[in-house]
């Protein structure tokens, strides 16, 4: 939990400063408050700050003579600017230049490193600044293992806002973890403030204003490289202040202001913006504009842009809950370097202060050192309004659900996948043959009645975790996952072992019995009388198969087999009669009207299942990278347990496979595995890999239930499938003497779903 670390200093009087300390942590649960006069910072500090500054910008005016627009600063190009200044002389010989180039990058270097001595000085030497030092490293309220600490100056001094509070060795050695913000001594919340404003996507403003001798590509292309984490961007490149008010004072609002270009602070301590080669402007011109954006929910500005110190200080009055500024002119490819690294941390959900520190740290890598920009790191500030708490990228964003139509849609999608097919049996074919069928293709009609239904509910609420949900390569992802599930569902729907409830009432076949095997004829003409009258099917040269010859056999046959008096060689022949009854490509698909609607609704509910499963594929996919969810703890658990709802098929299917087709076939042993069932299996084998890996991967709280889960459901769906085939028979499907447990299992699903969630919620 970060700890926060206030030091309040407000001028006393010339010789003295009134400095308070508060120390405290978000649980309050440590507080510390100490107050004390300090010493005034000695002239010395203030010189060799001010030689600091001057070799900084002499090092800037160098690099914009000798090198490309890349490297150049990010001020306003301006000759009466530099009158502080040396002279850089404009000899072009090369000897000359490179003497010109040393003399500067020394004057720098010298005057960085007298600036760190004076400042330790000042902040080391003094009695009362040693009773700060030792209140912090020997204070129990500060914790030096502790990830994040956030220290803020609160001053109206501009020489203690420029300083560079990251070079005193307190926070260096002791607390090198620190991030130093800068703001005011006093603050208040803005007005009408009630909490951070969400949406469905953190809504940015790019502002790109002068860019002489500059290049700003490189900040657009960062910017809009945040769309896929969640950002909607609008871009203003050049904009009138016409056209600024315009955007700024717009209803819905933005959560981040960014602006890339030129900026200065004036002599009279303001901001200047230069908005494009005509028009440069202050904070003042927007005031108003500002205010209203403020209480539609502005939340944090972002100035990649020279010597902010000036607007941050007038976006502090406004009561602006966050801003980052540059203390000085900074380099542009420094600048670029910086809004890199802290968008790629910010998006990434960490906080605002070890945002900047994560940036701060690479440009320290890149920077520090004297042929480049020692001390460049300090430029970067946090100017945070106190009274406002402090956001992460998340908390911009509202969880949101499809678009009306789409889920108008995806209801009636998933009532059809789930309650068609029951109900067109139930039309078509009456209760009893619908109780019938339900029993003998458990997998396709029960199944998901009593758990398919929370699958596709936990995908649903998945996929509504996923922030940019119109992310290109997610649609096709999905596109080819549903072109990939027609396949099997062409394979199912065109091959052999038909349903018999794709065939209606009337269907009915005239099969030439050349085309057929004669043994195969000769074993249908075997089977007993008491299952079929073979007579009536057999016509000279032609054998006729009607639906309800194939379900009276069916039906005699299961009568008497309980009995088991139904001789191999006999039942042979009714199996080879139900394999070509159900045969599509011998007997159906030259036939007229035979077709039932319940072989649409079958087709249908076949490829909701399959798709479904091979979506995960897609989600897990994603999962990569937290960053593209509202909540990927969340995510992570519909998945989960959207496949757990999925692997329960697996008992179901097995039945079919083992029990259906043994009664309707002779399938034993290794025949029931086709025409589809290798890859079936191999699907769900897959992702059962896939989901144990990626729960291992993930860092969650509940990780090791999540892995139990997941093996205990596979373990049991196979066991249940293959061990107890007979207690599901009797219990479910086609022995089952009460249906009433069939209303039992959805309950239980649905309950098991809501307490573990709930639970979660708590």
């Amino acid at each position: 939990m970060p700890q926060e670390v206030e030091f309040n200093i407000v001028t006393q009087d010339t010789q003295s400063f009134l400095l308070e300390i508060r120390i405290s942590n978000d649980s309050n649960s440590s507080r510390i408050r100490k107050r004390l006069s300090v010493q005034f910072y000695p002239d010395k500090l203030k010189r060799s700050f001010e030689q600091w500054q001057t070799a900084l910008k002499n090092i800037n005016i160098n690099i914009n003579i000798n090198t490309n627009i890349d490297s150049k600063s990010r001020r306003k190009p301006d000759n009466e600017d530099n009158d502080d200044a040396f002279t850089i002389p404009t000899d072009n010989s090369g000897n000359n230049s490179s003497d010109n180039n040393n003399q500067v990058s020394n004057n720098y270097l010298d005057s960085y490193q007298s600036l760190i001595t004076e400042l330790n000085n000042w902040l080391n030497s003094e009695e009362d600044w040693q009773k700060v030092r030792d209140w912090l490293t020997q204070s129990r309220y500060l914790d030096k293992s502790e990830a994040e600490i956030q220290v803020t100056i609160q001053t109206d001094d501009l020489l203690l806002k420029k300083l560079p509070w990251q070079a005193w060795d307190l926070f260096s050695k002791h607390y090198p973890q620190a991030e130093i913000a800068i703001g005011p001594p006093e603050y208040e919340p803005p007005e009408k403030w009630g909490k951070i404003r969400q949406h469905p996507q953190v809504r940015i403003l790019m502002i790109l204003g002068s860019d002489d001798n500059i290049t700003l590509d490189e900040d657009s292309k960062l910017l809009n490289s945040v769309r896929e984490h969640g950002a909607t961007l609008k871009s203003l490149e050049q904009p009138t202040l016409d056209e600024l008010k315009n955007v700024l004072a717009e209803p819905k609002s933005w959560n981040i202001i960014f602006y890339a270009g030129h900026s200065e602070t004036n002599d009279e301590g303001k901001g200047v913006l230069h908005l494009n080669e005509r028009e440069s402007i202050t904070i003042d011109d927007i005031k108003e504009q500002l205010e209203v954006a403020i209480q539609n929910g502005l939340y944090l500005a972002i100035f990649n842009s020279c010597d902010g110190l000036g607007i941050a200080a007038q976006l502090a009055e406004l009561r602006l809950p966050q801003s980052i500024v540059m203390k000085e002119e900074i380099d542009n490819q420094m600048a670029i370097d910086f809004l890199k690294y802290f968008l790629d941390s910010f998006s990434r959900n960490k906080s605002l202060f070890v945002s900047v520190g994560n940036a701060r740290q690479h440009l320290q890598k890149t920077y520090d050192k004297p042929e480049k920009f020692p001390g460049g790191h300090w430029l970067p500030v946090i100017v945070p309004n106190p009274a406002v708490p402090l956001a992460t990228w998340k908390e911009f964003l509202s969880e949101s659900e499809l678009s009306l139509i789409w889920r108008i849609l995806l209801i009636i999608g998933g009532i059809v996948g789930v309650l068609g097919l029951p109900l067109s049996l139930l039309y078509e074919f009456g209760w009893d043959k619908a109780i019938f069928y339900a029993k003998l293709y458990p997998h396709i009609i029960l199944y998901p009645f009593f758990m398919f239904w929370a699958a596709l509910w936990l995908v649903y609420k998945g996929f509504t975790q996923i922030i940019n949900r119109a992310d290109r390569g997610l649609r096709l992802s999905l596109f080819v996952v549903l072109a990939i599930s027609i396949v099997p569902l062409m394979i199912d729907m065109n091959g052999s072992n038909m349903l018999l409830l794709e065939l209606n009432k009337t269907a009915q076949a005239r099969i030439d019995l050349s085309t057929l095997n004669k043994n195969t004829i000769a074993d249908i003409q075997k089977i007993p009388k008491d299952i079929l009258d073979t007579q009536k099917i057999f016509q000279k040269d032609h054998i006729v198969i009607s639906k309800a010859v194939l379900e009276e056999s069916l039906s005699n046959y299961i009568a008497i087999k309980k009995d088991d008096q139904i001789p191999e060689e006999q039942a042979k022949g009714f199996h080879q009669l139900m394999e070509i009854g159900l045969d599509y490509l011998t007997t159906w698909k030259e036939q007229k009207n035979w077709s039932s609607l319940s072989r649409v609704l079958y087709g249908y509910t076949f490829w909701a299942i399959t798709f479904t499963g091979l979506s995960f594929f897609v989600l897990w996919v994603q999962n990569q990278d937290f960053r593209k969810f509202y909540n990927q703890s969340r995510y992570f658990e519909y998945l989960v347990f959207a496949q757990v709802m999925v692997v329960f098929w697996i008992p179901f299917r097995l039945y079919y496979v083992v029990k259906t087709k043994n009664i309707l076939f002779g399938y034993t042993g290794l025949q029931w595995m086709k025409p589809l069932e290798p890859f079936v299996y191999l699907v769900i084998s897959i992702l059962f890999v896939f989901t144990l890996c990626q729960t291992i991967r993930q860092q969650h709280k509940y990780r090791m239930l999540i892995i139990t889960i997941t093996i205990v459901s596979i373990g049991v769906s196979l066991w249940i499938g293959y061990g107890l085939t007979d207690i599901l028979d009797r219990t479910f499907f086609l022995n089952t003497p009460n249906i009433g447990t069939w209303i039992l299992v959805p309950i239980l699903t649905g309950l098991a779903i809501y307490l573990f969630f709930n639970y979660q919620d708590k």
